[in-house]
């Protein structure tokens, strides 16, 4: 029973058979501020509507949270008991398989497959007492459609787009599907800028908008009405109804009003009557979650310090959304979230629980609502840790594509970004966060360390989404070859350590001579720098001076053999470093270098860079040669 929402109901349901008439567009984004009650109107409200539609078949409502493929309320958990119902055995896994081929033209053809099925399956039922009735339109609704663009299962959420707008490029005769989806401003954003890019159609909006006085007294009124009429008698006092409605102000104003309501119930329904007075009590609807919360602590006993109720929260269950420049929650495995060296937080996660604070779901904790992250002390410990919340959602986001293509040139995090990463990755109350992403940087670090893209001072280019680059350098088995066209030895050209020089003047980088020698490479300091190992550098060789510049990027570009000319960003050209090039793009500008000079030119290995970066010095003692 739902109450406040029918005017809202009456006008989804029309836009829905609009949307079928014209078959276009397919999908329609139910918009909303955080706490106007989308979920509820999705769920509650406009479900159980559709299904009393004929010309509509509500197959499931999908969340991204945990995978929107194959999470607990991914495609495959939610439609295997929608065909159960109608005498079909779909396995879950059976549906992962089929939705997640390699191929997005394949796993399209599956989830068009299903939708056929699913769809004739209805037809069946529909005519058994009209057997003139046409199809019934499938319907797949995604609640909190916002997690479609978060970092965590980023890859899923990404095939799961592109298998949407493969499918409605080339529906078959007879599937007609619609896709619902429940967003907030930033969501819609992020599915308008992913839809121009896959090529699917802009949603029809229908905009949610705050409940009005009246609306909230009927919200207030009558689900107390109801239970007076099946279970037993309760009344509301005027006075309280009134003051209620006054303060339901706010972004947050019907989740805490309705906390406070059920808190009400809770404590003074045997009474028969709730009335202003208790509402004084128990704080009122801003008193009433730090009233539940320090009972909630209390509760836990010596679990239930603040401090642990940081580390519950942060990283676990909330993250910063820097769009919506908010603090959003997760959705956290519990076995990891109170796993370890995180046992002693269980004791507080049942308490919470148990006060409606958190909700727990299949093994699954979540924040019950984000008013809770907008709550002192939570709110300011979010604040506090946005950035590093940040980071750790981009490193995820990276390690999903990583894992989804396995593609090197998507590893960018390289120096200072790798560094800052790796750091996260130390701190013990994000490690558990970042474990899906342990491998990704454990790859990037490897190949940092052999392409030494690390020092500014060796630049070439910086990857697509960083500031730091690559160096660009003379192959040592060449430099004692051919030279400028001169077939002389390095000795017999009579270059010492320190000589510059430059292949093709100002279009070239200019190069300086390093010896031959040894050092010790590595550190005692840091654990996967040990031992300190000797090196040798058996020849001498020559390295970028400077960082190579727009001017000599541009020559290349120029001349053929580089096919991205990078903007500057509004830094200016010129002999500034060049930016923004991808790890790709530095090989082909290397090759057409080594083309126009008729010399190989790469990038340093690890040992070289070191050696280089070095300068004559070992740890801070004179360099033995």
């Amino acid at each position: 029973i739902f109450f406040g929402r029918d005017t809202d109901i009456q006008s989804c349901m029309t836009d829905l058979h609009l949307l079928r008439k014209r078959r276009s567009p397919r999908l329609l984004a139910i918009q909303g501020a955080s706490g106007v009650g989308k979920s509820s109107f999705l769920r509650a409200g406009l479900w159980p509507r559709i299904s009393r539609d004929p010309d509509f078949a509500p197959l499931a409502i999908l969340r991204p949270a945990q995978g929107i493929l194959t999470g607990p309320d991914g495609i495959g958990r939610r439609l295997a008991p929608w065909f159960e119902r109608h005498g079909r055995v779909k396995l879950p896994a059976d549906i992962h398989a089929g939705v997640a081929q390699a191929s997005p033209e394949a796993g399209a053809a599956a989830l068009t497959a299903l939708l056929s099925e699913a769809t004739a399956l209805a037809t069946t039922a529909r005519r058994a007492d009209n057997p003139e009735a046409r199809p019934p339109a499938p319907v797949i609704a995604i609640d909190q459609g916002d997690e479609l663009f978060a970092a965590e299962d980023a890859a899923e959420s990404e095939r799961f787009l592109r298998l949407l707008a493969v499918m409605l490029a080339a529906l078959p005769d007879g599937v007609d599907p619609v896709v619902v989806i429940t967003l907030s401003a930033a969501g819609v954003d992020g599915l308008l800028r992913r839809d121009a890019q896959l090529g699917l159609e802009a949603p029809m909006p229908l905009y949610l908008q705050p409940l009005s006085a009246a609306a909230y007294r009927d919200v207030i009124m009558m689900p107390a009405q109801v239970y007076s009429e099946r279970v037993r008698r309760l009344a509301i006092e005027p006075a309280l109804v009134d003051k209620l409605v006054a303060d339901a102000t706010g972004p947050d104003a019907l989740p805490q009003l309705a906390f406070a309501l059920s808190e009400m119930f809770r404590l003074f329904a045997p009474s028969r009557v709730l009335t202003l007075s208790q509402y004084e009590q128990i704080g009122g609807i801003g008193g009433c979650t730090t009233r539940v919360l320090e009972v909630a602590q209390k509760a836990a006993g010596a679990a239930g310090s603040d401090d642990n109720l940081r580390r519950l929260i942060v990283p676990g269950l909330a993250t910063w959304d820097p769009a919506a420049g908010a603090a959003k929650r997760l959705v956290g495995n519990e076995d990891i979230v109170t796993a370890g060296d995180r046992a002693r937080l269980a004791p507080l996660a049942n308490a919470l629980v148990e006060a409606r604070l958190l909700t727990r779901r299949r093994e699954r904790l979540e924040v019950a609502h984000e008013a809770l992250l907008r709550h002192e002390p939570i709110a300011g410990w979010l604040e506090q840790c946005k950035d590093a919340l940040k980071l750790r959602d981009d490193v995820l986001r990276e390690a999903g594509v990583w894992s989804e293509t396995r593609q090197s040139t998507d590893l960018v995090r390289r120096g200072a970004r790798l560094r800052r990463a790796r750091k996260l990755l130390a701190d013990p109350d994000f490690t558990d966060a970042l474990a899906p992403a342990k491998d990704y940087l454990a790859v990037c670090r490897k190949r940092a360390r052999a392409a030494q893209a690390l020092v500014a001072t060796l630049v070439v280019s910086v990857v697509a989404i960083g500031t730091l680059g690559y160096g660009g350098f003379l192959n040592p088995t060449y430099l004692e070859g051919r030279v400028s066209g001169v077939r002389n030895s390095l000795r017999e050209v009579g270059w010492k350590p320190g000589d510059t020089f430059s292949e093709c003047g100002r279009n070239c980088p200019v190069m300086v001579v390093v010896p031959a020698g040894k050092f010790m490479m590595g550190s005692s300091d840091a654990v996967d720098e040990k031992p300190p190992h000797e090196v040798k550098i058996a020849k001498a060789f020559a390295v970028g001076k400077f960082e190579v510049t727009f001017a000599e990027w541009d020559a290349c570009y120029d001349g053929g053999g580089c096919s991205f000319r990078p903007s500057d960003r509004g830094w200016g050209r010129g002999r500034r470093p060049v930016i923004n090039v991808s790890w790709n793009d530095v090989q082909r500008y290397l090759r057409w270098l080594s083309t126009k000079t008729g010399v190989e030119y790469r990038l340093l290995t690890e040992a070289e860079w070191e050696y280089a970066a070095r300068g004559g010095t070992d740890l801070g003692k004179p360099h033995t040669k």
